[in-house]
């Protein structure tokens, strides 16, 4: 098809060209007549078969390209971002014989991501189709690092899955609720960083968030329980990230799970079974003959909504897993990297500090003893930019569910076959120059960081119909997070002359995580941290 393509392109290119041998021309009347009745014909075509037919023709004219499978599985991200700028807005790569459409223009992502004609795709090829292929305990997810459990709420796919998540939009809905648990966890958390009074000490800022980011987490599923989820759970935590950081840190790993993956992953689950357990013990059973009052912890936890909906301690603890791995992830490598860009970027970091303690000492003043998040836009301007700036999940997939017609900007509209996988790469897209005016800098100023909109697409969280429905509970906990760090540390960059920027040695997956973390060095402010509740 590539040398019929070429073939046209001569003949169009070259007013010379003819594909009739030397002497065997037809008259000119007679290609004249045939080219007459060819017009006429297409005149009489409808003009919705007129604009399908040049949809039809635009999608085998798009730029092509044979897919580089080393460089997708080893440079991820910044492969696709070099190919975006060297092909355009939309292109097609050829893998393994099948056509793989990328598109970063805001009208391709918008009707990918908001239209009904296209559904989830789990993992970076097409995968294992069969039941009996499949895993029994997890599944790989090429969006996160560790895989995910089977469970009755991530695992749904298509209609049910939509079904299955509203069983948790009290949890998903609830950030506000949860505010004063997420500052505890996050306080309790931030005691134990290392003080680094004399000069300040080095750390893996990037392991020191994932913990921050996960206690607060623990909040919002457990409640009360909070500490017991902290207890029991972390240490199997801690074991399987460690494990699949290694497992997937060189390209073209298996996407199969091993017989090892899972026995990890049924290591986590029996930890979060007797978190379960305790707390149905200890904690549900009586808020639930305690009336409102006198409740233990906050309403709409994940795991009072899940025995709510009556759902079993096995069915609560595969999802417990799965809403630390997912939640926990992405939040914490976006403001580990934002954080380790403000050791850089003091300016910011003290603006950052200035608003913060402003708002306590208001706070103060007028006898309330806490912050409120609403006064404090440049913390939350911060945070969105910073998950702009370093995009934690960039590969968002979307298969086509039936032939379908794409809206990709200046290409007008192109006609996608059914079952073609579409790629959006958010890091192609957030770094975008026609999107985002100087992509590669931080300016928490900037305007646009909010949707998915028709100049530009913002989609730290993917968006539309199926988008991450922890946005929200994500954000929260990042600018508290954010807040109470810059509030108690001073941070500064390991080497002021080296480009943070640079490319790290990641997970080879589509994710922002670097194999040798984060370096910062910090230094506890003494004296200047306010109590931070919301």
């Amino acid at each position: 098809m590539d040398t019929v393509r070429s073939q046209l392109y001569n003949l169009t290119a070259q007013p010379d060209a003819t594909p009739f041998p030397v002497g065997m021309e037809p008259p000119p009347a007679l290609v004249g007549t045939v080219v007459g009745l060819l017009v006429a014909a297409v005149a009489l075509l409808p003009a919705k078969w007129w604009a399908a037919l040049k949809a039809r023709v635009r999608w085998w004219l798009l730029p092509r390209v044979q897919e580089d499978t080393e460089a997708y599985n080893s440079s991820n991200h910044r492969h696709l971002l070099q190919l975006h700028e060297k092909l355009g807005d939309v292109f097609v790569a050829n893998r393994r014989g099948k056509a793989v459409l990328f598109a970063r223009s805001p009208t391709a992502v918008r009707s990918v991501l908001m239209g009904r004609d296209f559904a989830k795709v789990w993992k970076t090829d097409e995968g294992l189709t069969s039941q009996q292929a499949r895993p029994k305990v997890a599944e790989y997810v090429h969006n996160l690092i560790q895989p995910l459990l089977s469970d009755p709420v991530f695992s749904q796919k298509g209609a049910v899955n939509k079904d299955a998540r509203t069983l948790l939009s009290p949890l998903f809905a609830g950030s506000q609720g949860f505010l004063r648990g997420f500052e505890a966890e996050i306080t309790s958390a931030l005691a134990a960083w290392p003080s680094g009074e004399d000069g300040g000490v080095e750390v893996d800022v990037l392991d020191l968030t994932h913990g921050v980011i996960r206690r607060a987490l623990y909040h919002a599923i457990a409640g009360p329980a909070s500490s017991s989820l902290h207890a029991k759970a972390t240490p199997a935590f801690h074991e399987a990230l460690e494990y699949f950081v290694q497992r997937y840190e060189k390209g073209g790993h298996q996407q199969d799970l091993s017989v090892e993956d899972e026995a990890m992953m049924e290591k986590l689950l029996a930890a979060a079974l007797g978190v379960v357990q305790e707390y149905r013990a200890l904690v549900y059973v009586r808020d639930q003959e305690a009336d409102d009052s006198n409740q233990t912890g906050p309403k709409g936890t994940m795991l009072a909504t899940m025995l709510d909906a009556g759902c079993t301690d096995e069915q609560a603890a595969s999802v417990l897993v799965n809403l630390v791995i997912a939640g926990a992830e992405a939040p914490a490598s976006a403001l580990a990297h934002t954080l380790q860009h403000l050791g850089r970027d003091t300016d910011v970091q003290q603006q950052l500090r200035d608003e913060v303690n402003a708002s306590a000492a208001g706070a103060e003043a007028n006898g309330a003893g806490a912050l409120v998040l609403g006064e404090l836009p440049y913390n939350k301007a911060c945070v969105l930019e910073g998950l702009r700036m370093f995009a934690p999940a960039t590969l968002v997939k979307r298969q086509a569910l039936c032939d379908t017609f794409l809206d990709v900007g200046g290409s007008g509209r192109v006609l996608v076959p059914a079952n073609t996988v579409v790629e959006l790469c958010v890091t192609a897209i957030h770094h975008d120059p026609h999107q985002f005016e100087n992509p590669g800098s931080f300016n928490p100023d900037r305007v646009g960081n909010t949707s998915l909109g028709k100049e530009r697409c913002f989609m730290p969280f993917s968006g539309g119909l199926r988008g991450c429905p922890g946005r929200e509970i994500a954000v929260t906990m990042m600018r508290i997070a954010l807040a109470k760090v810059v509030q108690e540390f001073d941070l500064r960059a390991i080497d002021e002359s080296k480009d943070l920027g640079a490319p790290k040695a990641c997970v080879r997956k589509f994710v922002e995580w670097p194999l040798a973390g984060l370096p910062l060095v910090i230094g506890r402010r003494l004296g200047e941290a306010k109590q931070f509740v919301g």
